[in-house]
């Protein structure tokens, strides 16, 4: 009877030991995925919250569903409150949604990448309008959208998200002659 009793009790213990391992693992894979990416989310959002604004068209942010362009002062190579041209743009290659980032025209860095159905940014003026492109509607070149989102569809509805990014700075450029002719 007590072996009985022993050889249960053990069995029971190393079942008990298995499981525990298996989900300390499968929770370890996805805390190391998830923190590389909410890294690498944050680094986006603290680019695009920090676009300036600007009369001149070259300076001026622009965007589309698929890639974001203007002057930032949240660099990621370069120090930080240096002006820098970010480009933020989306590719889909082989079934995935890649996320990839350029600093004055240097080299793509990826950043993220889902495995969804369409993944696009849009646009939201201070009204709350929202729109697939930038500049759009009655807002003129040079302003900043109030709202930057990234949207993540898919046919799972844990897998949609949306990520909002407000400006940080003004969304409005700076008061020169120029607002006077």
């Amino acid at each position: 009877m007590v072996i009985v009793l022993t050889g249960l009790t053990s069995t029971m213990l190393l079942q008990a030991t298995t499981f525990t391992l298996a989900a300390f693992e499968k929770n370890k894979g996805y805390q190391s995925r998830y923190q590389r990416e909410i890294l690498y989310l944050s680094w986006m959002r603290d680019s695009i919250e920090n676009m300036m604004a600007s009369h001149d068209a070259e300076f001026s942010m622009n965007g589309n569903a698929s890639k974001i362009e203007g002057y930032s002062l949240a660099p990621i190579y370069k120090k930080s409150g240096e002006l820098v041209h970010v480009t933020w743009f989306i590719e889909r290659q082989s079934e995935k949604n890649k996320l990839w980032y350029k600093e004055n025209n240097g080299k793509n860095a990826l950043m993220a990448s889902w495995q969804a159905d369409d993944v696009h940014f849009s646009y939201v003026d201070m009204s709350g309008a929202e729109y697939s492109q930038w500049p759009a509607g009655d807002n003129k070149s040079g302003h900043i959208p109030a709202q930057v989102k990234l949207n993540i569809e898919d046919d799972l509805p844990e897998a949609r998200r949306t990520i909002i990014m407000a400006n940080r700075i003004r969304l409005q450029p700076v008061f020169d002659y120029r607002d006077f002719l």
